[in-house]
């Protein structure tokens, strides 16, 4: 099955280890192979509750871009308010 909408289109080495993908799926993969290690086979998850839980972490993700987005914007305004200040001279 495949979720486009979630992974890039472009395939990735399946035996690739997680510390060479990109953070963020780094990170999901971590998360995700953490979460299959401690399931209990005779109790499986709640769909629903694993898609809340999806759905929460992709917010998580939303945000953390938006805050990153943010950061730079503030740093270039700031330079350049910086840059423009004209130098007062003592005269």
């Amino acid at each position: 099955m495949t979720i486009n909408g979630v992974m890039s289109s472009t395939p990735t080495n399946a035996s690739q280890p997680t510390s060479t993908l990109g953070g963020d799926m780094g990170t999901f993969l971590t998360l995700l192979t953490t979460e299959l290690q401690v399931q209990d086979p005779t109790s499986p998850m709640d769909p629903t509750t694993m898609v809340g839980q999806i759905v929460s972490l992709n917010q998580l993700d939303e945000l953390m871009q938006i805050n990153q987005t943010l950061q730079s914007m503030s740093a270039a305004i700031g330079s350049t308010q910086a840059s423009s200040t004209p130098a007062t001279s003592n005269s």
